[in-house]
């Protein structure tokens, strides 16, 4: 029977070494899998940290003093922080001064702001690859997994490093692959083009540029760095694929609403709006599908360009850099021009693509379901105040879903909340203890889900249940259980042998229920502090960080959507006041209070 069951299988003769790399690509394939979850520690680093502290320098205002105070309580700005204390130590300055509320003085706020901005190109230009070095450090120790806090240092890092590549919005598609592309050593030339998923180091990227011309020997190249490399340099490839995974797209848009007999060409911040598209006909001349998007008599275009680590993203940062154009220039000329962002071209790598909508099916078991009970279906029929709340506050709900823009997707969210409660201030205090008396067991669950995918995958190299401990028919009932309970739980926890999830369950299970609820309470006030602070620069300033808007809509539309139904289900039994649902809401269960004064864990809840 092995001694781990590890989710990633990666392989070393050395067992140590195996050991230790499959445990922190299983680490880093659970953070990416569940970013924001509570379960998991909440995605930060030290840079990542600073830049929001510095968001509220730069725009500061009567209340940046909490949010301030609020990141600094962060654990990774603690005096025993293992990077700060052993590589940043003049950081530390910086945070003291922070933590004394120095910025309240206009001028040493200008004068904090400059050592922040000193202290974000650092560990810009630094911070990743001195993690991928103490990974390197741990791995070739020659202590195993259990000694020298080797599990603590490689979780620490992974969670550093998931920050750096989730901030940049790199997809969870590519970061379920990094340890796969880092340690291939696959390489193939593919029509003068050498094409491999390995991250190369710099010297060999800018060769690409000087052997263009001479693709079999960049082959070679390659070849032979990928066949000789030792362990130190496959780790080193974390640093060097996040360095270079990022590409440059460049997109073409059709303007509606406006066109030109002549030739013309407006410039407005890297944007360009122009009558001729000679650059994007040459790429595809014998493609009448693609030829025909430049069919259209008169048609004005949009162009721009965008660097991103993904199409999806590069859309979204195009789309948002030409709308923010077309206002200028809609305003000046007097027009309603429109972004066509359903049909487009996109150019990655001098290949041209064009981009068409498809039509998809809706299908009558579907449609029937929707017209027996959609969610306020029957909340018309009732003429109470929360019903009739509840009905017309769902526009703002839907209007959040919909939206594309995730500035104004959270604004709606928060103005959808707001609605329901006294002020912003009475959504982070109450919003909380509801979600905390919902969400008690979705933590068993979340873990249960994790522990079922690795059986799954176990299932699917041939273990069976012999090699867990299992009779056959109690293996496939467990492999097959539909509903994740704590004795299901329990059960995989036993017969699964995982260094990570083992532990951190063991510790689940003990902890006591009121330490559970208290922990899900400040964590639910945590991402709503963190809403509240960039509705407010949204709202009231037009601007908001990037990275924590992205943060916060990992989990506010979950949020959201449990107390959405929950107050449909309120409204639903009839009762009349919407202060007295809040109040019942807020109350813990029975069973809960029960629990809570004989001291339970959450394995005896």
């Amino acid at each position: 029977m092995a001694k781990y069951h590890f989710y990633n299988n990666l392989t070393n003769e050395n067992e140590l070494i195996q050991t230790k790399v499959r445990y922190l690509a299983d680490y880093f394939d659970f953070l990416a899998n569940n970013l924001g979850a509570f379960q998991f520690p909440s995605f930060e680093n030290h840079k990542s940290l600073f830049n929001k502290i510095n968001f509220q320098l730069i725009n500061y205002t009567e209340h940046s003093s909490s949010y301030i105070q609020h990141y600094l309580k962060h654990q990774l700005f603690s005096k025993n922080d293992y990077l700060l204390k052993k590589h940043y130590q003049r950081i530390f300055i910086v945070i003291d001064e922070l933590r004394s509320k120095a910025y309240v003085e206009a001028e040493k706020r200008q004068e904090l702001i400059n050592n922040i901005l000193l202290s974000i190109s650092n560990l810009d230009k630094t911070m990743f690859k001195k993690v991928a070095e103490e990974i390197v450090i741990v791995v070739q120790c020659e202590k195993d997994l259990h000694q020298h806090n080797h599990k603590e240092i490689l979780e620490y890092c992974a969670l550093i490093m998931i920050t750096e590549f989730a901030y940049e919005n790199f997809p969870i598609d590519f970061l379920k692959r990094v340890f796969e592309k880092v340690l291939t050593n696959n390489v193939v030339l593919k029509k003068d083009e050498v094409v491999t998923d390995a991250p190369l180091p710099e010297v060999l990227v800018f060769e690409r540029d000087n052997l263009k011309d001479e693709p079999e020997k960049y082959y070679e190249l390659v070849q032979s760095y990928l066949e000789n490399r030792n362990l130190q340099q496959q780790l080193e490839g974390l640093y060097h694929l996040f360095k270079h995974a990022k590409k440059t797209f460049r997109f073409l848009f059709k303007l509606n609403n406006v066109g030109s007999k002549e030739a013309i060409k407006i410039a407005y911040k890297g944007t360009l709006i122009t009558s001729t598209a000679k650059f994007y006909l040459q790429k595809n001349p014998n493609n009448k599908e693609y030829l025909e998007f430049f069919s259209t008599k008169h048609q004005l275009y949009l162009e721009t360009e965008v660097i991103a680590a993904n199409e999806k993203s590069a859309k979204f940062s195009a789309l948002r850099k030409a709308n923010d154009s077309l206002l200028y220039i809609n305003d000046y000329f007097e027009k309603n021009a429109v972004i066509n962002d359903r049909d487009y071209i996109i150019c990655q790598n001098k290949k041209c693509t064009r981009i068409r909508p498809s039509l998809t099916g809706l299908f009558k078991d579907s449609v029937a379901k929707f017209n027996k009970s959609h969610d306020t279906k029957n909340l018309g029929k009732i003429d109470t105040i929360p019903a009739n709340l509840v009905n017309h506050r769902d526009i703002i709900y839907l209007l959040a879903n919909s939206d594309s823009y995730p500035d104004q997707k959270l604004n709606h969210y928060w103005r959808y909340l707001e609605g329901f409660f006294n002020s912003g201030a009475d959504v982070i205090e109450r919003l909380p203890i509801i979600l905390s008396n919902l969400s008690l067991n979705y933590t068993t669950w979340s873990y249960c889900a994790l522990l079922h995918e690795n059986l799954y995958k176990m299932y699917q190299e041939g273990i069976r249940g012999e090699d867990l401990g299992w009779t056959e028919q109690d293996f496939f009932k467990n492999l097959n259980a539909n509903f994740f309970t704590k004795e299901l739980l329990k059960t995989y926890n036993q017969h699964i042998k995982h260094p990570y999830l083992n532990r951190t369950i063991n510790k689940y299970l003990k902890t006591k229920i009121s330490s559970h609820h208290n922990n899900l309470i400040n964590y639910y006030r945590g991402i709503l502090k963190e809403a509240y602070e960039q509705r407010n620069f949204i709202q009231h300033s037009g601007v908001y960080h990037s990275n924590a808007v992205f943060k916060v809509l990992l989990q506010l539309p979950n949020m959201v959507f449990d107390f959405r139904r929950l107050m449909i289900k309120q409204a639903i039994k009839g009762e009349v006041e919407l202060e007295g649902i809040l109040l019942k809401l807020t109350v813990q269960p029975k069973k809960l209070q029960k629990a809570i004064k004989k001291q339970t864990t959450v394995e005896q809840y």
